[in-house]
Protein backbone atom coordinates (compact mmCIF):
# COMPACT_ATOMS: atom_id res chain seq x y z
CA UNK A 1 0.00 0.00 0.00
CA UNK A 2 1.34 3.45 -0.90
CA UNK A 3 1.94 6.30 1.49
CA UNK A 4 -1.25 8.25 2.21
CA UNK A 5 -1.42 12.00 2.69
CA UNK A 6 -4.35 13.67 4.43
CA UNK A 7 -4.57 17.39 3.73
CA UNK A 8 -6.61 19.72 5.93
CA UNK A 9 -6.92 23.45 5.35
CA UNK A 10 -6.64 25.55 8.52
CA UNK A 11 -8.43 28.78 9.33
CA UNK A 12 -5.47 30.93 10.35
CA UNK A 13 -5.31 32.79 7.01
CA UNK A 14 -3.73 36.21 6.54
CA UNK A 15 -4.85 38.74 3.89
CA UNK A 16 -2.83 41.81 2.98
CA UNK A 17 -3.62 44.47 0.37
CA UNK A 18 -1.54 47.54 -0.45
CA UNK A 19 -1.70 50.32 -3.00
CA UNK A 20 1.27 50.46 -5.34
CA UNK A 21 2.61 52.56 -8.18
CA UNK A 22 1.12 55.68 -6.65
CA UNK A 23 -2.23 56.10 -4.96
CA UNK A 24 -5.14 55.05 -7.14
CA UNK A 25 -3.00 53.37 -9.81
CA UNK A 26 -2.72 49.74 -8.71
CA UNK A 27 -2.82 47.34 -5.80
CA UNK A 28 -0.90 44.27 -4.73
CA UNK A 29 -2.63 41.77 -2.49
CA UNK A 30 -1.40 38.66 -0.77
CA UNK A 31 -3.15 35.80 0.99
CA UNK A 32 -1.37 33.24 3.16
CA UNK A 33 -3.15 29.95 3.77
CA UNK A 34 -1.92 27.24 6.19
CA UNK A 35 -2.51 23.51 5.68
CA UNK A 36 -1.87 20.49 7.88
CA UNK A 37 -0.69 17.29 6.20
CA UNK A 38 -0.71 13.93 8.00
CA UNK A 39 1.32 11.06 6.53
CA UNK A 40 0.83 7.32 7.08
CA UNK A 41 1.45 3.93 5.49
CA UNK A 42 -0.69 1.20 7.08
CA UNK A 43 1.05 -1.51 5.05
CA UNK A 44 4.44 -0.74 6.58
CA UNK A 45 4.70 -1.71 10.26
CA UNK A 46 8.05 0.06 10.48
CA UNK A 47 6.83 3.28 8.93
CA UNK A 48 8.42 6.25 10.72
CA UNK A 49 9.36 9.92 10.12
CA UNK A 50 12.73 9.00 8.60
CA UNK A 51 10.92 7.55 5.59
CA UNK A 52 9.28 10.86 4.68
CA UNK A 53 10.94 14.07 3.52
CA UNK A 54 9.39 17.48 2.90
CA UNK A 55 9.80 17.13 -0.84
CA UNK A 56 7.40 14.18 -0.80
CA UNK A 57 4.77 16.15 1.10
CA UNK A 58 4.77 19.21 -1.18
CA UNK A 59 2.98 17.33 -3.97
CA UNK A 60 0.22 15.86 -1.79
CA UNK A 61 -3.19 15.93 -3.45
CA UNK A 62 -5.13 18.84 -2.00
CA UNK A 63 -2.21 21.25 -1.82
CA UNK A 64 -1.89 24.04 -4.39
CA UNK A 65 0.78 23.99 -7.10
CA UNK A 66 3.12 26.98 -7.34
CA UNK A 67 2.58 29.10 -10.46
CA UNK A 68 -0.45 27.03 -11.42
CA UNK A 69 -3.24 26.94 -8.81
CA UNK A 70 -5.52 29.90 -8.19
CA UNK A 71 -7.00 30.47 -4.76
CA UNK A 72 -9.86 28.32 -3.50
CA UNK A 73 -11.16 28.07 0.07
CA UNK A 74 -12.76 24.66 0.51
CA UNK A 75 -14.35 25.57 3.84
CA UNK A 76 -16.43 28.47 2.52
CA UNK A 77 -16.42 27.39 -1.16
CA UNK A 78 -14.89 30.75 -2.13
CA UNK A 79 -12.58 31.54 -5.04
CA UNK A 80 -10.19 34.35 -5.86
CA UNK A 81 -9.31 33.99 -9.54
CA UNK A 82 -6.93 36.93 -9.36
CA UNK A 83 -4.73 35.18 -6.79
CA UNK A 84 -2.12 32.66 -7.90
CA UNK A 85 -0.05 30.41 -5.65
CA UNK A 86 3.44 31.91 -5.84
CA UNK A 87 5.21 30.11 -3.00
CA UNK A 88 4.81 27.15 -0.67
CA UNK A 89 6.79 26.10 2.40
CA UNK A 90 6.69 22.68 4.08
CA UNK A 91 7.86 22.23 7.67
CA UNK A 92 7.71 19.15 9.90
CA UNK A 93 6.06 19.78 13.28
CA UNK A 94 8.07 19.29 16.45
CA UNK A 95 5.28 17.36 18.15
CA UNK A 96 4.85 14.66 15.51
CA UNK A 97 7.35 13.77 12.79
CA UNK A 98 4.56 12.50 10.52
CA UNK A 99 2.60 15.76 10.62
CA UNK A 100 3.66 18.66 8.43
CA UNK A 101 2.58 22.29 8.35
CA UNK A 102 2.39 23.83 4.88
CA UNK A 103 1.98 27.54 4.20
CA UNK A 104 0.93 28.60 0.70
CA UNK A 105 1.18 32.20 -0.43
CA UNK A 106 -1.25 33.48 -3.06
CA UNK A 107 -0.40 36.76 -4.77
CA UNK A 108 -2.14 38.99 -7.28
CA UNK A 109 -0.77 38.08 -10.69
CA UNK A 110 0.22 40.05 -13.75
CA UNK A 111 -1.99 40.20 -16.82
CA UNK A 112 -0.01 37.38 -18.43
CA UNK A 113 -0.24 35.21 -15.31
CA UNK A 114 3.50 34.64 -15.16
CA UNK A 115 4.57 36.40 -12.00
CA UNK A 116 3.31 38.26 -8.98
CA UNK A 117 2.88 41.96 -9.53
CA UNK A 118 0.52 44.85 -8.99
CA UNK A 119 -2.99 44.51 -10.38
CA UNK A 120 -5.09 47.43 -11.62
CA UNK A 121 -7.52 47.03 -8.73
CA UNK A 122 -8.46 44.76 -5.86
CA UNK A 123 -10.54 41.86 -7.16
CA UNK A 124 -13.47 40.51 -5.15
CA UNK A 125 -13.82 36.97 -3.87
CA UNK A 126 -16.92 34.97 -4.74
CA UNK A 127 -18.47 31.64 -5.53
CA UNK A 128 -16.93 29.36 -8.17
CA UNK A 129 -18.07 30.02 -11.73
CA UNK A 130 -20.10 27.44 -13.59
CA UNK A 131 -17.85 27.38 -16.68
CA UNK A 132 -14.60 28.86 -17.98
CA UNK A 133 -16.55 31.28 -20.15
CA UNK A 134 -17.91 32.88 -16.97
CA UNK A 135 -14.46 33.67 -15.60
CA UNK A 136 -13.50 37.36 -15.75
CA UNK A 137 -11.51 38.69 -18.70
CA UNK A 138 -8.84 41.20 -17.69
CA UNK A 139 -8.16 44.23 -19.89
CA UNK A 140 -5.39 46.73 -19.19
CA UNK A 141 -4.34 49.71 -21.30
CA UNK A 142 -0.95 51.27 -21.97
CA UNK A 143 0.41 53.86 -24.36
CA UNK A 144 3.33 52.98 -26.62
CA UNK A 145 4.64 54.88 -29.64
CA UNK A 146 5.55 54.50 -33.30
CA UNK A 147 7.95 56.63 -35.32
CA UNK A 148 6.30 58.04 -38.46
CA UNK A 149 8.39 59.75 -41.15
CA UNK A 150 7.51 63.39 -41.82
CA UNK A 151 7.89 65.20 -45.14
CA UNK A 152 6.65 68.50 -43.73
CA UNK A 153 7.65 69.43 -40.21
CA UNK A 154 5.11 70.27 -37.51
CA UNK A 155 6.00 73.94 -37.08
CA UNK A 156 3.22 76.50 -36.70
CA UNK A 157 4.99 79.81 -37.44
CA UNK A 158 4.55 81.88 -40.61
CA UNK A 159 7.47 80.17 -42.35
CA UNK A 160 6.33 76.70 -41.31
CA UNK A 161 5.69 73.94 -42.12
CA UNK A 162 9.06 73.36 -43.72
CA UNK A 163 9.99 70.67 -46.21
CA UNK A 164 12.08 68.21 -44.18
CA UNK A 165 12.60 65.40 -46.67
CA UNK A 166 15.23 66.93 -48.93
CA UNK A 167 17.86 69.66 -48.88
CA UNK A 168 16.97 72.86 -50.66
CA UNK A 169 18.79 73.71 -53.83
CA UNK A 170 20.60 70.42 -54.34
CA UNK A 171 17.32 68.51 -53.90
CA UNK A 172 19.00 65.52 -52.27
CA UNK A 173 17.29 63.45 -49.57
CA UNK A 174 18.53 63.92 -46.00
CA UNK A 175 20.55 60.95 -44.76
CA UNK A 176 18.27 60.50 -41.74
CA UNK A 177 14.50 61.01 -41.82
CA UNK A 178 12.61 63.41 -39.57
CA UNK A 179 10.12 61.40 -37.55
CA UNK A 180 7.14 62.13 -35.34
CA UNK A 181 6.62 59.91 -32.31
CA UNK A 182 2.92 59.12 -32.55
CA UNK A 183 1.12 57.52 -29.58
CA UNK A 184 -0.34 54.03 -29.92
CA UNK A 185 -2.89 52.45 -27.59
CA UNK A 186 -2.08 48.87 -26.57
CA UNK A 187 -4.66 46.72 -24.82
CA UNK A 188 -3.60 43.60 -22.96
CA UNK A 189 -6.50 41.16 -22.96
CA UNK A 190 -6.18 38.10 -20.71
CA UNK A 191 -8.81 35.39 -20.80
CA UNK A 192 -9.29 31.77 -19.77
CA UNK A 193 -9.57 29.12 -22.48
CA UNK A 194 -10.00 25.34 -22.16
CA UNK A 195 -6.64 24.82 -23.91
CA UNK A 196 -4.47 26.37 -26.58
CA UNK A 197 -1.89 24.70 -28.79
CA UNK A 198 1.44 26.12 -29.88
CA UNK A 199 0.12 26.22 -33.45
CA UNK A 200 -2.94 28.23 -32.43
CA UNK A 201 -0.72 30.68 -30.55
CA UNK A 202 1.34 31.17 -33.71
CA UNK A 203 -1.76 31.42 -35.91
CA UNK A 204 -3.10 34.27 -33.74
CA UNK A 205 0.18 36.16 -33.27
CA UNK A 206 1.06 39.20 -35.39
CA UNK A 207 -2.31 39.31 -37.13
CA UNK A 208 -4.73 42.18 -37.80
CA UNK A 209 -8.50 42.12 -37.51
CA UNK A 210 -10.42 41.00 -40.61
CA UNK A 211 -13.54 42.99 -39.70
CA UNK A 212 -14.32 45.91 -37.41
CA UNK A 213 -13.44 45.22 -33.79
CA UNK A 214 -13.78 47.23 -30.60
CA UNK A 215 -15.37 50.19 -32.43
CA UNK A 216 -12.54 50.51 -34.97
CA UNK A 217 -12.11 49.56 -38.62
CA UNK A 218 -10.72 46.38 -40.11
CA UNK A 219 -6.91 46.10 -39.93
CA UNK A 220 -6.61 48.82 -37.27
CA UNK A 221 -5.90 46.36 -34.42
CA UNK A 222 -2.91 44.04 -34.40
CA UNK A 223 -2.28 41.16 -32.00
CA UNK A 224 1.35 40.82 -30.95
CA UNK A 225 3.03 37.74 -29.48
CA UNK A 226 0.42 35.56 -27.77
CA UNK A 227 1.48 34.06 -24.44
CA UNK A 228 -0.19 31.38 -22.36
CA UNK A 229 0.28 29.69 -19.00
CA UNK A 230 -1.37 26.58 -17.61
CA UNK A 231 -3.51 27.23 -14.54
CA UNK A 232 -5.77 25.26 -12.25
CA UNK A 233 -9.00 27.04 -11.35
CA UNK A 234 -11.94 25.97 -9.26
CA UNK A 235 -15.31 25.78 -10.98
CA UNK A 236 -18.63 24.81 -9.44
CA UNK A 237 -18.13 21.19 -10.55
CA UNK A 238 -14.55 20.98 -9.27
CA UNK A 239 -10.98 21.89 -10.21
CA UNK A 240 -10.18 22.34 -13.91
CA UNK A 241 -6.84 22.76 -15.66
CA UNK A 242 -7.03 25.39 -18.39
CA UNK A 243 -4.97 27.95 -20.26
CA UNK A 244 -4.74 31.58 -19.26
CA UNK A 245 -4.01 33.32 -22.55
CA UNK A 246 -2.78 36.88 -23.01
CA UNK A 247 -3.21 38.93 -26.18
CA UNK A 248 -1.36 42.28 -26.55
CA UNK A 249 -3.38 44.24 -29.11
CA UNK A 250 -2.20 47.56 -30.56
CA UNK A 251 -4.33 50.18 -32.29
CA UNK A 252 -2.97 52.15 -35.24
CA UNK A 253 -4.56 55.30 -36.70
CA UNK A 254 -1.77 55.82 -39.24
CA UNK A 255 -3.12 57.38 -42.44
CA UNK A 256 -1.39 59.44 -45.10
CA UNK A 257 -2.63 62.07 -47.51
CA UNK A 258 -2.84 60.58 -50.96
CA UNK A 259 -3.06 62.54 -54.18
CA UNK A 260 -5.10 59.83 -55.82
CA UNK A 261 -8.28 58.23 -54.48
CA UNK A 262 -9.02 57.83 -51.65
CA UNK A 263 -7.90 61.20 -50.30
CA UNK A 264 -6.67 59.59 -47.08
CA UNK A 265 -4.83 56.33 -47.54
CA UNK A 266 -5.29 54.08 -44.51
CA UNK A 267 -1.98 52.42 -43.77
CA UNK A 268 -2.59 51.30 -40.17
CA UNK A 269 -0.27 48.35 -39.46
CA UNK A 270 0.60 47.71 -43.09
CA UNK A 271 3.42 49.29 -45.10
CA UNK A 272 3.15 52.60 -46.91
CA UNK A 273 6.01 53.58 -49.21
CA UNK A 274 6.45 57.17 -50.46
CA UNK A 275 6.72 57.53 -54.23
CA UNK A 276 10.02 59.44 -54.39
CA UNK A 277 12.16 58.45 -57.33
CA UNK A 278 15.16 59.38 -59.44
CA UNK A 279 13.05 58.75 -62.54
CA UNK A 280 9.60 59.60 -63.93
CA UNK A 281 7.57 58.85 -67.06
CA UNK A 282 7.66 61.77 -69.46
CA UNK A 283 4.73 62.84 -71.61
CA UNK A 284 6.18 60.85 -74.47
CA UNK A 285 6.11 57.73 -72.32
CA UNK A 286 9.89 57.57 -71.93
CA UNK A 287 11.63 56.91 -68.63
CA UNK A 288 13.35 60.18 -67.73
CA UNK A 289 15.67 61.17 -64.89
CA UNK A 290 14.92 64.08 -62.60
CA UNK A 291 17.71 66.62 -63.13
CA UNK A 292 18.73 70.02 -61.86
CA UNK A 293 17.79 72.67 -64.43
CA UNK A 294 21.10 74.54 -64.03
CA UNK A 295 23.64 71.74 -63.66
CA UNK A 296 21.79 68.84 -65.29
CA UNK A 297 22.88 66.71 -62.35
CA UNK A 298 20.42 64.03 -61.34
CA UNK A 299 18.25 64.42 -58.27
CA UNK A 300 14.90 63.09 -57.02
CA UNK A 301 11.26 64.05 -57.39
CA UNK A 302 7.69 63.08 -56.56
CA UNK A 303 5.77 60.76 -58.84
CA UNK A 304 2.29 59.28 -59.02
CA UNK A 305 1.57 55.53 -58.76
CA UNK A 306 1.73 55.46 -62.55
CA UNK A 307 5.17 57.08 -62.58
CA UNK A 308 4.21 60.59 -63.73
CA UNK A 309 5.45 63.80 -62.11
CA UNK A 310 3.23 65.36 -59.46
CA UNK A 311 3.52 68.93 -58.22
CA UNK A 312 2.08 71.01 -55.48
CA UNK A 313 0.87 70.27 -52.01
CA UNK A 314 -2.47 69.14 -53.41
CA UNK A 315 -1.40 68.02 -56.85
CA UNK A 316 -1.77 71.42 -58.48
CA UNK A 317 0.79 72.60 -61.10
CA UNK A 318 1.64 75.82 -59.23
CA UNK A 319 4.50 74.33 -57.23
CA UNK A 320 7.30 73.25 -59.55
CA UNK A 321 9.63 72.77 -56.57
CA UNK A 322 7.53 69.81 -55.44
CA UNK A 323 7.48 70.83 -51.80
CA UNK A 324 4.36 68.86 -51.00
CA UNK A 325 3.95 65.50 -49.40
CA UNK A 326 4.63 62.54 -51.68
CA UNK A 327 2.02 60.14 -52.93
CA UNK A 328 2.02 56.68 -51.35
CA UNK A 329 1.57 53.07 -52.26
CA UNK A 330 0.09 50.79 -49.62
CA UNK A 331 1.23 47.19 -49.38
CA UNK A 332 -0.57 44.67 -47.20
CA UNK A 333 2.21 43.32 -44.98
CA UNK A 334 0.04 41.81 -42.21
CA UNK A 335 -2.11 38.70 -42.42
CA UNK A 336 -5.63 39.07 -41.08
CA UNK A 337 -7.86 36.83 -38.96
CA UNK A 338 -11.29 37.22 -37.33
CA UNK A 339 -11.04 38.35 -33.71
CA UNK A 340 -14.13 36.32 -32.78
CA UNK A 341 -12.18 34.19 -30.28
CA UNK A 342 -11.67 37.21 -28.02
CA UNK A 343 -14.12 37.61 -25.15
CA UNK A 344 -13.59 41.38 -25.18
CA UNK A 345 -14.39 43.89 -27.89
CA UNK A 346 -16.99 41.82 -29.77
CA UNK A 347 -20.68 42.81 -29.69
Amino acid sequence: MAIEYTVKQLRATTYDCKAGGGAGQSVKYTLKVPYLVTVKDDADPDFNPSKVVEGMVQSAVGLPYVNKTTYYDEITDTVGYGLLCTSKTVKRTNENGLVFKVEATYTSVSSDGKKSTESPQEEPFGSPSVSLSDLPTTVTAAITSEDVVLYKDLGTTVEDPRNCRMMKGVREMFNAPVVEQQPRLTLTVTQYEPAISFQTMMDRSYKVNTAGWNSKNARQWKIGAVTAVEQEVRLAAGPVTCAKVTYPITLSDYVVRNLGAPADLEIYHDTGLPLISHFYIAGSGEKTQFADADTALGNVGLISPDGYVITGNAGSPDDPEQNGQPDYERFYSCKEIPFTFLKYGNP
